[in-house]
């Protein structure tokens, strides 16, 4: 089945193939990771990534061993809407929700308008940025809250977008 793999140590978006209906294990393998998470992205596709990425990156020993770069997921408008640490998976789903080979018209390339790579030198900032939106993470205690938590995060997205200028 086709798939594309976003890999932000290399800093490349390159095809891959999983089989024909993909187990765990073989996005584990893929992303080198023990838990995956799903991003949702329109058309029906859904990017795979290491549900832990942002922790490892923010713990001082796994940091250390751990550093495998990461990269910003923009959105049809340009704007920076997630911050993913590690490598992603960008499978297609069809309407019973099963995986399923990706259209011909998403490429490498056509994926490339919607992601940034932060370069290497720029981890460390990176990985506190990791701390800064886990930190924000809990209970939303009102809908004000909720406002200030988005709010922080849209600032965070854009200290994101601006790691991956050179």
């Amino acid at each position: 089945m086709k798939n594309i793999l976003i890999d932000p140590m290399k800093q490349e978006i390159i095809p891959v193939q999983l089989s024909v209906q993909p187990e765990l294990k073989h996005f584990y393998d893929a992303i080198e990771c023990d838990c995956v998470d799903m991003v949702s992205l329109p058309g029906n596709l859904i990017l795979v990534v290491d549900d832990e990425g942002m922790l490892k990156a923010t713990d001082g020993i796994l940091a250390s061993k751990v550093h495998r770069g990461y990269f910003v997921l923009l959105d049809h408008n340009g704007a920076a809407r997630n911050l993913i640490a590690g490598r992603g998976i960008v499978v297609a789903e069809d309407d019973e929700g099963r995986s399923c080979t990706l259209p011909d018209y998403i490429t490498p390339a056509s994926l490339s308008k919607f992601v940034r790579f932060i370069p290497a030198d720029k981890n460390d900032e990176a990985a506190q940025l990791c701390k800064e939106i886990l930190a924000d993470c809990g209970y939303v205690r009102s809908p004000e809250h909720a406002q200030r938590i988005q709010a922080r995060y849209l600032k965070s997205m854009n200290r994101a977008i601006a790691l991956c200028r050179k």
